[in-house]
């Protein structure tokens, strides 16, 4: 999941980040009318399927229960009506409800959509439908990533995710190298933002790999740059650069 206010910068400056071993260009999978759905679907590496949405307010809606019911520090593995959420939301908001405007990217397992393909979650909308329609035959493990069109640096933020959930020896070194820093001001910060505590070395790794200089703006980052190198080298020794593919 990537929170607008770590990205702010990155967003509305001229550069942009390519990851490694996926397509950073996603418009050249956008044909959002052929199959009558609000997003487009890419399989950007094996298990790693990207969904392409125009728009951010209907990726916000769309994703909103599937994400939380992922990661949310209130409402992880819980069944939850979008009111309910929309409440709690407010009164962790000073009354406002300003979801969609605080996402721009999200992640979620396999397994997070098993509770509505089960039927558990009421009143879905057309768009969590096209959701599951997707994946409902799929039998393989993957990972779901979700952006608007264009956004190239939440891309590669969401792929490491993907990577981290799909890939366990990696995930083993990866949560080795965090353990050996000082990550108490990225653990703060993440709490604080409204991550839940079990996706701490998943999203360490995400913002530390792919924006720590966006992370400068919220934190000192000198205590991470140690472990920016390192997480670099692990993944480099894990996936190929696009170049190397070629």
């Amino acid at each position: 999941m990537f929170h607008f206010l770590a990205i702010a910068i990155v967003l509305f400056s001229s550069q942009s980040y390519a990851g490694r071993g996926w397509n950073s260009d996603s418009s050249q999978t956008c044909d959002f009318g052929r199959l009558n759905r609000v997003f487009a679907t890419n399989e950007v590496e094996p298990g790693i399927i990207h969904l392409v949405f125009k728009d951010q307010k209907t990726l916000n809606t769309t994703f909103m229960r599937f994400q939380e019911y992922y990661e949310s520090p209130k409402f992880k593995g819980r069944v939850f009506s979008r009111k309910k959420f929309k409440r709690w939301y407010r009164s962790e908001h000073d009354g406002y409800f300003t979801y969609y405007q605080d996402w721009v990217g999200f992640n979620i397992p396999d397994y997070a959509l098993d509770p509505f393909l089960r039927g558990e979650f009421k009143k879905l909308t057309k768009t969590e439908k096209q959701v599951l329609d997707v994946f409902r035959s799929r039998e393989d493990n993957f990972y779901v990533i979700a952006s608007v069109e264009g956004e190239k640096d939440v891309v590669a933020h969401e792929v490491s995710h993907g990577r981290f959930y799909l890939n366990e020896d990696y995930r083993h070194d990866v949560r080795e190298a965090i353990r050996k820093h000082n990550t108490l001001n990225i653990q703060s910060w993440l709490l604080k933002a409204g991550y839940d505590d079990s996706v701490l070395p998943d999203e360490i790794n995400a913002y530390v790999l792919n924006d720590l200089e966006e992370l400068e703006t919220n934190m000192n980052t000198v205590p991470l740059r140690a472990l920016h190198v390192e997480l670099k080298r692990i993944e480099a020794d894990y996936f190929k650069t696009d170049s190397e593919q070629k």
